[in-house]
Formats: C-alpha cells, structure tokens, sequence
C-alpha cells in the first residue's frame, strides 16, 4: 500500500525535524546560560519532554490517517460486494 509508505516517509521526516527541534532548543539554552542559569537549566530539562510530546503527537496523527484509509478501503468492499447499497 503507498500510503503506509508515504506514512513512514513522513513519521521520518518528523522526528528528522523533531531532532533538529531538539539540537537548536539544547543551542539556545546553551546561549541562555551566560546571562540567566535558571532559565538554561528549564531549557535543558524542557528540551527532551517538548521531542517527546512532539514525536507522540506526530505518531498519534499519522496512525489516524493511516485508520482513515483503512476504513475508506473496508467500507469501498463492502460497497462492491453488495451489503451496502446508497
């Protein structure tokens, strides 16, 4: 099927772009650290938790696309075999 392809093409993609995310929050908070420690500290222990909340959200989407085909293609062979009639 091409859209469980195309699926995992995009869940790669994002966590591709979910670490990106990741590298620039850890750069900031570095940046953050010469002027505010507090702030570089919430930065560092926020980064892992926001790539996760973010990995999770992604996953959770794309599995409900990937249920949507799924039910558009059981309910186009029920239309074929005859059972439901519109």
């Amino acid at each position: 099927m091409v859209t469980i392809k195309l699926i995992r093409l995009v869940y790669v993609l994002a966590i591709g772009f979910t670490g990106i995310t990741a590298l620039a929050m850890l750069l900031l908070a570095w940046s953050f650290s010469e002027w505010n420690g507090f702030l570089a500290l919430l930065t560092f222990v926020a980064t892992p938790i926001v790539s996760l909340f973010q990995i999770v959200i992604t996953r959770m989407i794309l599995e409900f696309v990937i249920n949507q085909f799924k039910i558009t293609d059981e309910l186009r062979k029920i239309r074929e075999s005859g059972r439901l009639r519109s």
